[in-house]
């Protein structure tokens, strides 16, 4: 049950910040990394966490492997997921690390499939990894297409109508979860 209500909190908190920064036009890279460790941090097993990354992150600076970023960074993520698979962590630690694993892996295939292998400086590297988008909302990006939306101009929407939306949202998801809480055994 702890796991649940972790993930009912998260779910609100992801929503409403989300909702915040769809609309700011300035800042939105360093706002959603920093927002997306913050999160990582204080609901998470980060050491868990950690080791993939700068694994990866290593891997990427060598140019040497610059062909073979991709399968080495797949081999990585995907041995260091099998790894941890087999360790007691927590729910909203293992899903992270699910979805971090498709983000490694993905940076290393963007990589190994760009002319330039380092096209990305480890910053922009780093910060795609934290960002919030991808890790605690929807949807995943490559990295190319991240830096895309997040350089992009949000399109000019009603803050009253994005409130709305938002707490109807809420409210059905917190409905939902409850229902499944209180039935479901």
């Amino acid at each position: 049950m702890k796991d649940d209500v972790m993930f009912a909190i998260v779910l609100l908190l992801s929503l409403t910040f989300a909702c915040m920064l769809r609309n700011m036009s300035i800042g939105r890279v360093h706002l959603s990394t920093a927002a997306g460790i913050s999160f990582t941090v204080a609901c998470t097993q980060i050491w868990y966490l950690l080791p993939p990354c700068v694994l990866v992150l290593l891997v990427l600076r060598a140019r040497s492997l610059a062909r073979m970023h991709g399968t080495v960074c797949g081999v990585i993520a995907f041995g260091y997921l099998a790894i941890a698979r087999q360790l007691e962590l927590s729910g909203l630690t293992n899903a992270l690390l699910l979805l971090l694993t498709l983000k490694l892996v993905a940076l290393g295939f963007d990589s190994a499939d760009s002319a330039a292998p380092i096209r990305y400086s480890t910053l922009q590297r780093l910060q795609y990894i934290c960002c919030f988008y991808g890790l605690f909302t929807g949807p995943f990006y490559s990295i190319t297409h991240w830096q895309l939306a997040m350089s992009t101009e949000q399109p000019a929407v009603s803050q009253l109508r994005s409130a709305g939306l938002l707490v109807i949202y809420t409210l059905c998801a917190a409905s939902v979860w409850l229902c499944v809480a209180i039935f479901v055994p």
